[in-house]
């Protein structure tokens, strides 16, 4: 499982697409808000 790291805010304007990302291609995203990580999104 390949893993990547986006901010929050651009998590959050591209929701959908992130969501696709983790169902369709097996990805983990560590989500950073002020460059510390807050939360892991996987499946």
């Amino acid at each position: 499982m390949a893993t990547k790291t986006i901010a929050a805010t651009m998590a959050q304007n591209n929701s959908g697409g992130v969501l696709d990302d983790v169902i369709q291609n097996d990805l983990r995203y560590v989500i950073k808000r002020r460059s510390l990580p807050q939360a892991i999104l996987l499946i």
